[in-house]
């Protein structure tokens, strides 16, 4: 599935590569997102929650 990683206002196309933990965690380029339960945005793992995030709209 084609998305976007969004960072500091620069967009860069990516692909879904695995879906973990029931849907909650999405794999795009090697580097995992999870979901956030604080404002509901897919954010690259181990970062604050408006950190680098995955747009789900296609790319």
């Amino acid at each position: 599935m084609p998305v976007q990683v969004v960072h500091f206002g620069v967009t860069e196309d990516g692909v879904v590569e695995a879906v973990h933990d029931e849907g909650r965690t999405v794999v795009v380029a090697g580097q995992p997102f999870t979901l956030r339960a604080l404002n509901g945005h897919f954010v690259r793992e181990d970062e604050p929650h408006y950190g680098t995030r995955l747009s789900l709209r296609a790319a």
